[in-house]
């Protein structure tokens, strides 16, 4: 990962990221529940591979966001079984 893009970009987006996940009272980015938009931010961590961890420590409502998706019925199954490739 580029220096600006791991220190500056996506902790600032994460940041707001975290602050509309706080507001919806859902955990996701809308209030009725799990949106696309929350599927599209866990599979652009998910492309992260082991940096994901790191950089959504200190984002509890992100986190918390991926934790969700995580352990969603269908979703842990498909990870589970999926191949493993390189990013």
């Amino acid at each position: 990962m580029n220096e600006k893009l791991a220190t500056e970009t996506l902790p600032q987006n994460m940041k707001i990221f975290d602050e509309r996940l706080g507001k919806t009272g859902s955990g996701f980015f809308a209030a009725s529940g799990l949106s696309w938009a929350d599927l599209h931010l866990f599979n652009v961590l998910e492309f992260l591979g082991d940096k994901r961890e790191p950089l959504i420590a200190n984002f509890k409502n992100v986190k918390a966001m991926d934790e969700k998706i995580r352990a969603h019925p269908a979703i842990a199954a498909w990870i589970a079984k999926r191949p493993v490739t390189d990013h």
